[in-house]
C-alpha cells in the first residue's frame, strides 16, 4: 500500500469514528455532501453539519481526478474540516511501532551521531566542514531564506471561508448584519455561493479586511 493510501485510509477511520460520536450526541444532526466540481482536474466536495440546537459548520474537501475514488476521497477531507469545526477533532495518532527491518538502522546510538565541527577535524581537516556545507559565496547573514512550502489540500484556509458560523461573526464584526446587506453590497444573491466567494466579492466591493 502506498503512503498516500495509507493516509488517505487513515482519515477515513478517523471520520467514521467521530460521525459516530456524533450520532451518539445528536441523532437528530443533519449531515450533507455536495460534489461542487468534478472533471479531468480537480474533484470539489463541500460538506455540511446542521445540530438540532442550531450549531453549523461547512468544509470544502479537494482531490485530484485520476483515481477512482477521487470523489469519496474529496468527501472525506469535506467531512474531515467540517468535524474539526464543529468540535470533533482527530484523535492523535498511536506511536508507529519500528519494524524488525528498522531496526539495524538505528542500532547503536553512537552511530546516529553526527560529529560537530570540532571532532571531525582530526578526520577531515580543519576546513573540510565548512567547505562541505558552503556551496557559494553568499554571507550566511545574508543567505535567503527558503521559500515556503505550496499550500497542500491539507492546509486549512481561514474559517470565515468555509464555515457560514464564522463568516457572520466576521461579517457583522464589519456592520453587515444580515443576508440582504450582504447581496445590496455586492448586487446578487448569496444563495449558491461559499463563504469564500461572498467575503471575496464585499472585499472588492467595499475594500473590507
Amino acid at each position: 500500500m502506498r503512503p498516500d493510501e495509507r493516509d488517505s485510509r487513515t482519515i477515513a477511520e478517523a471520520v467514521v469514528s467521530r460521525l459516530r460520536t456524533l450520532r451518539e450526541q445528536h441523532p437528530d444532526a443533519q449531515v450533507t455532501t455536495e460534489l461542487l466540481r468534478l472533471d479531468e482536474a480537480m474533484v470539489v466536495v463541500r460538506a455540511a453539519i446542521v445540530l438540532p440546537n442550531g450549531g453549523s459548520a461547512t468544509g470544502f474537501g479537494t482531490s485530484g481526478a485520476g483515481g477512482h475514488d477521487a470523489v469519496e476521497e474529496a468527501e472525506t477531507r469535506a467531512l474531515h474540516r467540517t468535524l474539526t469545526v464543529l468540535g470533533y477533532p482527530p484523535a492523535a495518532p498511536p506511536p508507529r511501532a519500528t519494524t524488525r527491518d528498522e531496526q539495524p538502522a538505528q542500532e547503536p546510538a553512537a552511530a546516529a551521531v553526527v560529529p560537530d565541527a570540532d571532532s571531525a577535524a582530526p578526520v577531515r581537516g580543519p576546513a573540510a566542514p565548512r567547505a562541505a556545507v558552503r556551496t557559494d559565496s553568499t554571507p550566511p547573514a545574508t543567505a535567503p531564506v527558503p521559500a515556503k512550502s505550496p499550500a497542500t489540500v491539507d492546509d486549512d484556509p481561514p474559517l470565515e471561508d468555509y464555515s457560514w458560523t464564522e463568516f457572520w461573526k466576521w461579517a457583522r464584526s464589519l456592520g453587515y448584519g444580515n443576508k440582504q446587506i450582504v447581496e445590496d453590497l455586492i448586487e446578487q444573491s448569496i444563495t449558491s455561493l461559499s463563504p469564500a466567494e461572498v467575503r471575496a466579492q464585499l472585499r472588492e466591493k467595499t475594500g473590507a479586511p
